[in-house]
């Protein structure tokens, strides 16, 4: 048995989807807050911040129902994307920079199921290579098959995803207690014992922490902006010298 545990409102294919995993018996749970219950498998419909930074389990991210921008950006942290067509997996590559091997073309849920369950087993192999359309060879660059933007997008996104961890405060964290009556008194005490840990020590490393990294994804920025500019640039003189139609020099 599987436990899987279900992050975000669910669409009607995902739903069927969960209905297949109960029906034979695997354990479904949802996860809410900023701390998901243990499980195999996370199965998302968009990232929260509690799945960045999980450390058990797989995170997986279902794609398929409705592919909006904010979903392409979350593909970043998950273990594996599951799509509904080619398309949205060259998508997901060209304009989210994530890696083709993480990304599975699941047209019907029991091709999803199969997937899902070869990744909780760590038999999943990476997907097949991606496929895109050739260019013609009066187009083509002498040393690339594909445009520079391709690989400049792959890199956009992952500056995207390095920005967005680049924030490595707990600003949204909030001491909180379940135990009744006595709930307030341990929410107090745990403040006090911290705070003069905290405040003076902590707070400035980990505010530093964060200026640095947001300093250094800037700086990744302008080089990204210097690159993407010297690669056109190369394919413009690439494409200036190779040969015309009638094969002239």
């Amino acid at each position: 048995m599987m436990k899987i545990c279900v992050i975000g409102p669910q669409a009607p294919t995902q739903q069927q989807l969960l209905t297949m995993f109960r029906q034979r018996g695997d354990d479904i749970v949802t996860g809410e807050g900023e701390s998901p219950p243990p499980a195999g498998v996370y199965l998302c419909v968009a990232i929260t911040d509690a799945i960045k930074t999980a450390t058990r389990g797989v995170v997986i991210l279902d794609a398929r129902p409705d592919f909006a921008p904010a979903v392409g950006e979350g593909a970043m942290y998950a273990d594996i994307c599951l799509v509904a067509t080619d398309d949205d997996r060259l998508r997901l590559v060209d304009e989210f920079g994530c890696e083709p091997a993480r990304i599975f073309v699941a047209a019907d849920n029991h091709r999803a199921v199969e997937i899902i369950d070869r990744a909780a087993r760590d038999t999943l192999l990476p997907a097949p290579a991606l496929s895109r359309p050739q260019k013609t060879e009066s187009t083509l660059p002498l040393n690339d098959a594909h445009s520079p933007d391709v690989a400049l997008a792959q890199i956009r996104g992952r500056l995207r995803a390095i920005e967005q961890q680049a924030d490595v405060v707990l600003r949204h964290y909030r001491v909180r207690s379940g135990a009744p009556l006595v709930g307030r008194f341990i929410v107090w005490l745990r403040r006090n014992l911290t705070s003069h840990l905290r405040e003076p020590y902590l707070d400035p490393i980990l505010n530093k922490q964060v200026a640095f990294n947001t300093q250094l994804v800037q700086e990744l920025q302008t080089m990204l902006s210097v690159q993407a500019d010297l690669l056109h640039r190369l394919e413009k003189l690439e494409q200036a010298i190779l040969p015309d139609k009638n094969g002239r020099e």
